[in-house]
């Protein structure tokens, strides 16, 4: 038997982060859990973290703008469901709402 190969073409795939109904569902999100303002950016240019509406913690988001597309780390965003955190990070890199604020220490303010 021969080896086999999987040859795909993904010139066309579309990934729905950056889908104009999924950011929009996003920024909604982001809006109804209180989380405008809630995203800063990290040491790395397109990680993001965003504070947890519902948990103590912060979740990191990973944006790339070459394609658009938007990571997060919270469970929605796993399964490329829109997110309040992914949200609040589109809402940032479009100027649209403030980073969030840091500690003398270079920390996020709680």
């Amino acid at each position: 038997m021969g080896e086999e190969t999987f040859d795909a073409d993904f010139t066309n795939a579309v990934d729905v982060t950056a889908t104009p109904a999924w950011r929009k569902r996003a920024v909604e999100l982001a809006v109804e859990r209180g989380l405008i303002g809630q995203a800063m950016r990290t040491e790395h240019p397109n990680m993001f973290e965003c504070v947890s509406a519902s948990s103590p913690r912060d979740y990191r988001i990973f944006y790339a703008p070459q394609t658009g597309s938007v990571v997060c780390a919270c469970e929605a965003g796993m399964h490329q469901t829109p997110c309040g955190h992914a949200g609040a990070v589109l809402l940032l890199i479009t100027r649209l709402a403030p980073e969030r604020e840091r500690t003398a220490e270079g920390g996020p303010r709680q």
